[in-house]
């Protein structure tokens, strides 16, 4: 007995092992769609079958090890189908390199364990197998892996029966830790993804951030345009209206820009109240088109409070000769000249977009659009 269930503890850290190897396969937590990839898995499970077959434990003229535990696990996550896949050459093994033990126990085995995971998938009715499936499975599935030795000698038979509860518990534990290896490991994936994308957003807004941007910038080619906005006094707002109004401004108008691009477009809070807009692949006067389309709609909403918000860009085409250090330093003069010269437009290469001012007029002949000057609140504008 003392030899046996050695042998067994040895199965089981093989099974906890080949668990871990096959949750380094996964490199996103989303369900796998790719072809190659899931026959890899399949082809691993069925070689890490094989191995623990050669780790066996000899019953006369039959053998009990923890084979079924990867091909199980394989059979749960991707379907019946890889199951049986992955348990094709473990019987071409047996048939070929243990001739002398009887085949039919062990398809019997196999085929009435696949069974029961497939019966237990398909219950939950989804793609993806949920937690309970992997606690259930095992404990249904290796209850009938015995059966196939029914057919053999009366001796084998009792020698089976008194090492079964070992075999069961061995094969449960051993599909239990395999599968929560894997799981962990999907759990991680999808963890450092969610925090890796929230450092990668604003989490005001809910846009890109400037670090995205930076990652972003060997994405761009000829053809992009680059709008560099920013709202007119948006201090004036913080300090008139408070800062959880002047957040709420900054909300709303992240919304509007998203909903004014287009779904293949980027939009950046690149700090503060300034923003970028990347058109991506435009061509003429889209661009321009574009970013007068986001002025008039900034222009046009009615943010909660009571007085207009405006936006200022400039937008600059990326081009081949041209480097995007280039296109967004002229951007920001073009900001710039958008400031100085009445706040409410979009300067490009040649072009204006003009709005209507809804200030006095002795902004226009501000110098240095950073300088406060006292504003009172404007009436809406309907």
């Amino acid at each position: 007995m003392v030899s046996i269930l050695d042998s067994l503890f040895i199965n089981v850290c093989m099974v906890i092992a080949l668990g871990y190897l096959l949750s380094l396969t996964y490199t996103d937590w989303r369900p796998e769609k790719r072809i190659h990839v899931l026959l890899f898995r399949t082809g691993f499970a069925a070689l890490g079958s094989i191995l623990l077959m050669y780790h066996g434990i000899d019953l006369q003229r039959n053998m009990i090890d923890l084979r079924l535990v990867p091909i199980l696990l394989i059979a749960l996550r991707y379907g019946l189908s890889y199951g049986i896949l992955a348990a094709l050459p473990v019987v071409v093994v047996c048939a070929v390199f243990f001739s002398d033990l009887p085949l039919l126990p062990v398809v019997t085995s196999m085929g009435l364990s696949l069974m029961v995971v497939g019966l237990v998938r398909m219950s939950f009715k989804t793609d993806v197998a949920p937690s309970r499936a992997y606690f259930q499975a095992p404990l249904l599935a290796f209850l009938v892996s015995g059966v196939g030795i029914a057919g053999a000698e009366p001796a084998e038979q009792q020698a089976f029966i008194r090492i079964f509860p070992w075999y069961y518990g061995a094969n449960v534990l051993g599909f239990w830790g395999a599968a929560r290896i894997v799981r962990t490991r999907m759990k991680y994936l999808r963890a450092t993804e969610h925090l890796r994308e929230e450092s990668l957003m604003d989490p005001l807004t809910g846009l890109l951030n400037r670090r995205q941007f930076e990652l972003d910038r060997k994405l761009f080619e000829d053809g992009d345009a680059f709008l560099v906005l920013d709202l007119d006094h948006f201090k004036q707002v913080n300090d008139t209206f408070g800062h959880s109004m002047g957040d709420e401004v900054l909300k709303q108008t992240a919304a509007l820009l998203r909903s004014a691009t287009r779904g293949y477009d980027r939009v950046y809070r690149m700090g503060g109240e300034e923003f970028l807009v990347v058109l991506r692949r435009t061509q003429g006067n889209q661009a321009e088109s574009i970013a007068e389309r986001i002025r008039q709609t900034i222009e046009a909403h009615l943010f909660p409070i009571p007085r207009p918000i405006t936006i200022s860009g400039g937008l600059v085409t990326l081009h081949p000769l041209t480097t995007l250090q280039a296109v967004l330093e002229l951007a920001d003069e073009l900001l710039y000249l958008s400031k100085s010269s009445g706040r409410n437009q979009v300067q490009s290469e040649g072009v204006c977009h003009k709005g209507h001012v809804p200030y006095p007029a002795q902004i226009n002949i501000m110098k240095d659009p950073d300088v406060p000057v006292p504003i009172e609140p404007a009436k809406r504008m309907d």
